[in-house]
């Protein structure tokens, strides 16, 4: 254990030094907003992505709970929702924390679900807004989730599963005419047509960034050569419009930068 925590300090402060230590931590040490947000994520465009590289550090999944080096399309909306709303790295793993965890660290704590737990839980304790719905063109998804296709770790969640649930959208015909009315700095999750074959409709996660008259996601991608990219509105709409499981649209989901965790957080021995 002690090996192990070691090595995540080492590959955390060899990747800071390797990116200009100081401009990382001036950019951090600024006020929480859309720009520190898109300031902050830019540091990371062309680090690898990688499956699942979170963990508790033991236990059921023992990667570590705070990394810089490698991305999937979750957790690299999660790490960049903490460091955009934390002063410094330190707060920044705690607050990562309190993202991912619905109260003490632990597999079984951990929100898996992006739709089901993910997003609701994390709208429910202030840290994003759902704002699709203030867009004139949303359209909506209701899911009823069938545990039985649940992967073999997670069919402790089954009890959990006995309701529908309800996605707002904007269709993907309809995101250029609706851009305009979208704010830069947003997480965007990626929805899919409703199958009964399919347990989830939100498949990917995202940063939506309008700066200079361009307008591009920011995500980790394992699409061609896995990594960290900003793509173009155009570009990803072409690209997924062309999936044989359709994608429906986008779910917008603003950042509050006022909010301070409420939720004392307990983290296991």
């Amino acid at each position: 254990m002690y090996f192990r925590v070691v090595l995540g300090l080492f590959v955390v402060v060899s990747f800071v030094f390797a990116i200009d230590t100081q401009r990382l931590n001036h950019t951090i040490q600024t006020t929480p907003n859309t720009y520190k947000l898109e300031a902050i994520s830019a540091y990371f465009v062309g680090l690898p992505y990688g499956y699942s590289p979170l963990g508790e550090g033991r236990g059921v999944d023992s990667d570590p709970r705070f990394r810089l080096d490698r991305f999937d399309c979750t957790t690299f909306v999660e790490t960049m929702t903490a460091l955009s709303l934390s002063p410094n790295i330190t707060k920044a793993k705690q607050r990562l924390d309190y993202i991912r965890y619905d109260g003490k660290v632990g597999f079984g704590h951990r929100r898996h679900l992006p739709a089901l737990m993910w997003k609701a839980q994390l709208v429910d304790v202030g840290v994003y807004v759902d704002i699709t719905k203030d867009i004139k063109d949303h359209e909506t998804i209701t899911k009823k989730p069938n545990p039985k296709l649940l992967p073999k770790d997670m069919r402790y969640l089954a009890k959990d599963l006995q309701k529908s649930y309800v996605i707002d959208y904007i269709p993907l015909h309809k995101i250029a005419k609706n851009i305009e009315y979208i704010p830069s700095g947003v997480v965007v999750n990626v929805v899919r047509e409703d199958r009964a074959d399919k347990f989830l409709v939100i498949t990917h996660q995202m940063l939506l960034f309008k700066t200079h008259g361009k307008i591009y996601f920011r995500h980790a991608s394992n699409y061609r050569k896995p990594k960290v990219v900003d793509e173009s509105l155009g570009s990803f709409v072409s690209r997924v419009s062309k999936y044989k499981w359709r994608v429906a649209g986008i779910n917008i989901l603003k950042i509050n930068f006022d909010n301070e965790p409420t939720q004392r957080r307990k983290e296991t021995e």
